[in-house]
């Protein structure tokens, strides 16, 4: 009995030897496979945040290329792709690092810079705002910061022939109009600082910009050279010609001018008078009232030209004129052809046959003095800016720094081949990586 009861216990204490060691050996591959999958994890995360790091590294250095001479000049931070060449830098430094990444499957960056084109002027425009050195209403108006153009004599007019600059300027093909009538149905009633305020609302990043980095026919802003001399005015009239710009520009003062000189003589009483009489005088009858549209209208014209001349002098010229800063008077303006060039032979006799008791009258001339109080040539060039489509202006501005560059550094810049961001991705291991940063 003592021998079985030893067989049998020595049997159950085998079997139980043996689920001990089938279970530890059970045991023992789940905490290996716990441990390889913990491994497969952390290398999976290892292996993850490696390459977001070195993503965001290599974004870093692809913005970090940007162009040093558009920094300095114009405070625009962008670099040159185009995409072929931004993936062949990124795969440059994706090869400096797999060596840091042993195991792993890599495949080759492919980059994608849709929207970031300097080429787009709403890029432009917060590519200028990163920088922008923002200036008051006020600051805009008294031109501050600004120093009056020194020389002798015209400068040379440049002129731009080469039709490959001109067909990849960033406004090639875009027009621009102005409503005149607009502007001065507005100025009539209130100030330029109220218009300026009115307007400037969403144009603050590109008026400062073009005070702080644009030269004018009359002010400079900066020392660097520059292919126009008229830059403010290249964006207002967008012709290839320094002297093209300054004549549009002088046409369109001289227009806001005449019909703000027109509509004061409308209202001045004393004016209106002195119109009445000569023009009664000239024509008898009811045809006195055509006369004196006649008369009003060359005599608002002459003090127009006489207006924009003061500017281009550098002096000042108020919206509104009132007797005292009014200039030109009406005797040597009915000599005119403007005058006498509509009238017929009995008009023409009777003004010869009146001239004496003409002469007498009033002639309407008021200042005989510079007038101290006013607005300047960049006060009403900062009015047609404002007047115009934004996108047109942002495109001509472009044009400014796009030349500029060309004159001064690169012959072959151009804004197309510029970006302000990158976006690229990168397989690694199966899965994509995407990477997408831009200035701030």
């Amino acid at each position: 009995m003592k021998t079985l009861l030893s067989e049998r216990e020595t049997c159950f204490l085998t079997n139980r030897k043996g689920s001990s060691a089938i279970l530890l050996a059970i045991v023992f591959v789940f905490l290996m496979l716990a441990v390889m999958t913990a491994v497969g994890i952390a290398r999976r995360m290892v292996v993850n945040s490696e390459c977001r790091v070195f993503g965001n590294i290599w974004t870093k250095a692809a913005l970090s290329e940007y162009d040093r001479f558009l920094l300095e000049d114009y405070g625009i931070l962008a670099y040159q792709g185009p995409d072929f060449e931004v993936e062949d830098k990124l795969n440059i430094y994706l090869d400096s690092s797999v060596s840091i990444l042993p195991g792993t499957s890599v495949g080759s960056i492919h980059a994608d810079l849709s929207g970031y084109e300097m080429s787009n002027p709403r890029n432009f425009k917060k590519a200028i705002s990163r920088n922008a050195a923002f200036t008051s209403i006020d600051g805009l108006l008294s031109g501050e910061g600004r120093s009056r153009r020194t020389g002798d004599g015209e400068p040379e007019d440049k002129v731009i022939r080469n039709q490959v600059v001109l067909d990849t300027l960033p406004s090639a093909g875009a027009g621009n109009s102005y409503a005149v009538a607009e502007i001065v149905a507005f100025l009539e009633e209130g100030s330029v600082r109220e218009y300026v305020m009115s307007k400037v609302v969403g144009a603050a990043v590109e008026m400062n910009f073009i005070r702080h980095y644009f030269n004018s026919h009359l002010f400079v802003a900066t020392d660097l050279p520059a292919y126009y001399t008229n830059e403010w005015e290249y964006v207002i009239g967008g012709k290839t010609s320094d002297s093209a710009n300054l004549k549009i520009c002088r046409r369109r003062i001289f227009l806001i001018r005449n019909a703000l000189n027109y509509a004061y003589l409308s209202k001045d009483a004393e004016k209106q008078a002195l119109l009445t009489g000569v023009a009664e005088l000239i024509t008898p009858g009811p045809a006195s009232l055509v006369t004196k549209s006649l008369i009003t209208e060359a005599w608002a014209a002459a003090e127009a030209e006489y207006d924009v001349q003061t500017l281009l002098d550098g002096k000042r010229v108020p919206l509104m004129k009132t007797d005292a800063t009014w200039h030109t008077d009406i005797n040597g303006l009915l000599r005119s052809k403007e005058i006498t060039g509509h009238l017929d032979e009995e008009s023409k006799e009777l003004l010869e046959e009146h001239a004496g008791e003409i002469s007498e009258m009033p002639a309407g001339h008021g200042a005989a003095s510079e007038v101290l109080d006013g607005q300047t040539y960049e006060d009403y060039l900062l009015i047609l800016l404002l007047a115009m489509n934004e996108d047109v202006r942002l495109l001509r501005m472009m044009d400014i720094v796009q030349i500029n560059m060309k004159y001064r550094y690169y012959s072959d810049f151009n804004f197309e081949e510029y970006y302000d961001g990158v976006r690229f991705n990168v397989k690694v291991n199966g899965k994509y990586y995407e990477f997408e940063e831009t200035y701030r």
